[in-house]
């Protein structure tokens, strides 16, 4: 395996420079001490800036349809993390836009696609009590002439506050096996009879509990097929959790969250350079991070 540094042509090196200097723009120390203040990891200021300078479309879309290149995604994720933007979200906004685009109506498209560089999309899909299975889904999706009416809750529905839409796991089939019985939709927030609660967790960072009492939805945002929701859902986890086609040259983001562990590995780095005049602290500092490589 070549680990030596890899030699930029001066277009790419030259979109390196912009992009670090750009983020060292909008990044700023009072952006930083906001967020470490509020625990909300996003700030719209940001979030608009990245949008307004084109590189959010850059890097939702593929490079034939005037996105990155494979070499310039490589060197726009790294920069971000190294950047830290409390802007986390957007990775969850773009994966619920591919979703969008896979398995949405075209009316849903259009009104959706034109809106994700300034809007955000969370996740509806854990539940109080019933952990990460989310295929044990009870928030129940019923059907009234032609929409839906939703009653149920969410836990984590972490950026809700600041969002447009959440992607929500619902039960339509409360017969039928599981995985068989579950169905997508994209519920507009500010609908009728949704609630949402702060949550904050153990290190103060603010997530959501979000309650459904009877919201009514058109049927134009649900996202495929009735109780075909398990097929949408999945390739949605493929893409949060890097479980997908990569390339074999090393350049693909691991997963849609990866900027966490190169926050991870920053404060590894950190700890071991305090750390370096203690043999011991270095001997189990090493043990740990071998361990949380093999999971």
């Amino acid at each position: 395996m070549n680990f030596s540094r890899v030699e930029l042509s001066d277009d790419d090196q030259a979109f390196q420079d912009e992009l670090r200097t750009f983020l060292k723009t909008i990044v700023t120390d009072d952006v930083i001490a906001r967020d470490r203040e509020t625990g909300e990891n996003f700030d719209e200021g940001v979030h608009l800036a990245l949008g307004e300078a084109g590189y959010l479309a850059a890097d939702f879309n593929d490079e034939a349809h005037g996105g990155f290149s494979r070499l310039q995604r490589r060197i726009w994720n790294l920069e971000i993390g190294r950047a830290h933007p409390p802007w986390f979200h957007w990775g969850t906004t773009a994966m619920v836009a591919r979703a969008v685009v896979l398995f949405g109506s075209q009316e849903l498209k259009d009104e959706v696609l034109s809106r994700i560089l300034s809007k955000h999309f969370p996740l509806g899909y854990t539940e109080p009590e019933r952990g990460s299975d989310v295929a044990t889904c009870k928030t129940r999706a019923v059907r009234d002439g032609d929409g839906w009416i939703i009653n149920g809750s969410k836990m984590f529905t972490s950026n809700a506050q600041n969002a447009s839409y959440v992607f929500l796991v619902t039960n339509t089939d409360q017969g039928a096996p599981k995985h068989q019985n579950l169905t997508m939709f994209l519920v507009p927030l500010d609908s009728s009879g949704v609630e949402i609660q702060p949550l904050r967790t153990i290190d103060g960072d603010r997530t959501n509990i979000t309650y459904y009492s009877d919201v009514r939805v058109d049927d134009k945002y649900r996202i495929g097929d009735v109780n075909g929701g398990w097929s949408v859902l999945r390739e949605a986890l493929n893409d949060e959790h890097g479980t997908v086609e990569r390339e074999a040259d090393g350049l693909d983001k691991v997963a849609a969250m990866t900027e966490h562990v190169l926050l991870l590995a920053q404060a590894v780095d950190k700890i071991a350079a305090v750390a370096s005049d203690d043999e011991s602290v270095k001997y189990r500092l090493g043990r740990s991070i071998a361990k949380m490589k093999r999971r």
